[in-house]
């Protein structure tokens, strides 16, 4: 479950279990586990990984099944802000992400395919936009 600032992770006895509490904003890049606007997130089953789109920070988190910080995919073409991610096992696991829009404009509305084992940007795409925010990506 997704808060302004906090992933809470729910076991099958509906106790709650806080990944994240804490909201960080300002200049500085914000230190692990801090969110600001948890957006999106996906079950990389497979990795045993749960990877979170931080929208206003610009980046995606990922954490073991226990809610242990593993890792960050981070690039200067995803802007200032994630929308949403999509995780598929094939090719040896790819996450798929779309930025959202900026007040300066740059960089574009676009979408990234990333090796979700070592954070690679490995392409990016572009599609005729169907409206201004996408919030989604549909597997």
């Amino acid at each position: 479950m997704l808060t302004h600032s906090s992933v809470l992770k729910i076991d099958n006895s509906y106790t709650d279990c806080t990944i994240s509490s804490s909201l960080c904003t300002g200049p500085s890049q914000p230190p692990p586990s801090t969110f600001n606007v948890p957006h999106s997130m996906t079950l990389a089953e497979d990795k045993n990984l749960l990877c979170v789109a931080d929208r206003e920070n610009g980046r995606i988190q990922c954490f073991d099944l226990e809610g242990r910080f593993q890792r960050m995919i981070d690039s200067p073409e995803f802007g200032d802000r994630i929308f949403a991610i999509s995780y598929c096992p094939l090719h040896r696991g790819l996450l798929f992400a779309v930025n959202g829009p900026t007040l300066s404009g740059s960089p574009p509305v676009q979408g990234f395919i990333i090796d979700i084992n070592d954070g690679q940007l490995i392409e990016t795409w572009n599609a005729k936009p169907v409206s201004s925010t996408r919030h989604l990506i549909h597997g």
